[in-house]
C-alpha cells in the first residue's frame, strides 16, 4: 500500500459512508482518512460550540461504514502488511 490510497465504502451504498486508508513506509503507520460530515463554515461553528457546552445528541457526530467481507479482507490485508514489517 505503499502511499497508494485504498478506498472503502459502506455496504449501504451511502457515499459519505467511506474512508480511505494509506500506508507510510518512513514510519511504518497507516493513515486512516474518514470523510467527515458536510457542512458549510456556520454549520461547523454551532456543532463546535455545542460541543464546547458539553451537548451531546443521542446519535452523535458519527456516522458508521458496514464493510463488505471483501472489503474487510482487504482492510485486514493492508494491517498485516503493517504487523509484517514490524517484526
Amino acid at each position: 500500500m505503499d502511499q497508494e490510497r485504498q478506498s472503502f465504502y459502506c455496504s449501504c451504498g451511502h457515499l459519505e459512508h467511506q474512508f480511505h486508508i494509506w500506508y507510510d513506509g518512513e514510519t511504518n503507520g497507516v493513515y486512516v482518512e474518514p470523510l467527515l460530515s458536510t457542512g458549510g463554515f456556520w454549520y461547523r461553528v454551532i456543532q463546535g460550540i455545542k460541543y464546547i457546552l458539553g451537548y451531546k445528541s443521542k446519535y452523535g457526530l458519527f456516522s458508521e461504514i458496514w464493510l463488505s467481507q471483501t472489503d474487510c479482507k482487504r482492510f485486514i490485508n493492508e494491517l498485516k502488511k503493517v504487523k509484517r514489517r514490524k517484526e
